[in-house]
């Protein structure tokens, strides 16, 4: 059976690097209970609305 689970968190931009480092360490635990990746994904830069999500490109996070 196909499951996703999709989560929006807030980060801002200058503390994208850390977010980053915690959703590494999470995918090693999500990897111990079979999640085949972990995608994150970022606003685009220079949005027009806010409040309108779109995004500039995956960072997957793949556990050893």
């Amino acid at each position: 059976m196909t499951f996703a689970d999709i989560t929006i968190v807030p980060v801002r931009s200058d503390r994208k690097e850390v977010y980053l480092e915690y959703s590494r360490r999470m995918a090693a635990v999500y990897r111990d209970h079979e999640t085949s990746s972990v995608v994150d994904y970022w606003q685009a830069d220079g949005t027009a609305d806010q409040d309108e999500f779109h995004a500039a490109g995956p960072t997957t996070n793949r556990a050893s």
